[in-house]
């Protein structure tokens, strides 16, 4: 997979990131501070570094500032997930969430990415992150880092509007916007 540096990642996300759900405070290195002391791991600094430099990423992860009681944060959508408990075939009752996942992205539908603490990638220098919605026990999908995981999210919307450009003259404008960002031929890159 071609990936793209965290700056061409921001400039990509402010374009294709349509609306912004929650408004939440930007992270502070107080915040940051806290919310690794609260999970025993340090966030992807490159996570970090992204949130730091996009208008609006409440539109796709947790909050990250000082909101510390708005129910978007990272500390409170964890906690409602671990509360959260599964019986299977009629066992006991189990933590749904595993103890090793942070959930930075809910996805609005309990279709969460989280940072798998249990995974770490020497390479990278980050944790892998990985695809989570309760009940499920198999977890097939997994990114090398915070810049794979952010890649193939915005590739996809972004091949979207290639897709759809010619649909709205909105279409057609962020379709535009993506290339200036992206630079010429990034389609054929979607295919390394």
């Amino acid at each position: 997979m071609f990936l793209y540096p965290l700056d061409k990642m921001s400039g990509l996300f402010d374009v294709v990131s349509t609306s912004c759900f929650h408004v939440i405070a930007p992270p502070t290195r107080a915040s940051i501070r806290k919310i690794n002391e609260h999970f025993g791991v340090p966030l992807p600094p490159s996570m970090v570094d992204f949130v730091q430099s996009v208008q609006c990423y409440g539109s796709l992860f947790a909050g990250l500032g000082e909101d510390y009681n708005n129910q978007m944060h990272i500390i409170k959508i964890n906690s409602q997930y671990r509360k959260m408990r599964r019986r299977k075939h009629g066992d006991k009752w189990r933590r749904a969430l595993p103890r090793e996942f942070i959930v930075i992205n809910h996805g609005h539908d309990d279709d969460c990415n989280c940072i798998d603490t249990g995974d770490w990638n020497a390479a990278s220098g980050e944790y892998r992150l990985t695809y989570w919605c309760p009940g499920l026990e198999q977890f097939d999908h997994k990114d090398d880092s915070f810049l794979h995981y952010i890649n193939r999210q915005l590739m996809y919307r972004a091949k979207h509007y290639a897709k759809y450009r010619n649909y709205s003259d909105r279409n057609r404008d962020v379709y535009e916007k993506i290339t200036r960002i992206l630079g010429e031929g990034w389609e054929a890159r979607l295919r390394t």
